[in-house]
């Protein structure tokens, strides 16, 4: 297996132990293997050369290069961890990586649909709106603060683009949360101008 490379303060497997923690208390304690595997190594390629960079890119071509990072952790969670797992669940494990950065497949009504797990017990989709959700947590819970010195134009496209997609009362926890004076505005803006939080 290659050296791991990652950044310390922002490598794949820490922000991977940080997003399996948070999947299992989404789901009271309760979620299953094939959750906590790919939430563990959802971004594994980061540790990786030739990873991919969005850094720098265009606000454009973020949404593909998130796609392509996807897919390539999945292609490096095949080639150096599958091996530990068993077959049925690494297909379930590599189709929750694929679809971290996006969620589960909807339908033309939103709802989502139906598919399930090699145990039948669950929707792989709902577990990959689960994984979605934990990943954007990860960020407000351990990297805002290191993703902050890109400035604060990049950091407010990061808050907009993590807030996406994320139910009312999990948005309402993360506009709850106390970080520096400069973040705070920031995400006090975003709350403002994009969403409307009851009260209740």
């Amino acid at each position: 297996m290659k050296k791991l490379i990652g950044d310390k303060k922002m490598d794949a497997l820490n922000h991977g132990k940080t997003t399996r923690r948070i999947v299992d208390e989404l789901m009271s304690g309760k979620s299953p293997e094939i959750l906590k595997v790919a939430a563990l190594y959802h971004d594994i390629e980061r540790d990786y050369p030739n990873k991919v960079n969005t850094k720098n890119c265009r606000a454009e071509d973020y949404i593909v290069r998130k796609m392509l990072h996807s897919m390539n952790s999945v292609k490096t969670f095949i080639k150096h961890f599958a091996n530990n797992y068993d077959e049925n669940m690494v297909e379930d494990i590599t189709f929750l990586i694929s679809r971290h950065e996006i969620g589960g497949d909807k339908d033309e009504n939103g709802e989502l649909i139906y598919k399930t797990d090699e145990t039948g017990k669950y929707n792989l989709n709902e577990l990959a709106e689960i994984l979605l959700w934990a990943d954007k947590l990860t960020f407000f819970e351990i990297e805002i603060e290191e993703y902050s010195k890109r400035g604060p134009e990049k950091l407010r496209n990061k808050i907009i683009f993590s807030l996406e997609n994320l139910p009312e009362k999990i948005r309402k926890k993360i506009f709850n949360k106390n970080y520096e004076p400069e973040i705070n505005k920031i995400i006090h803006d975003i709350k403002i101008t994009k969403y409307t939080i009851s009260q209740k």
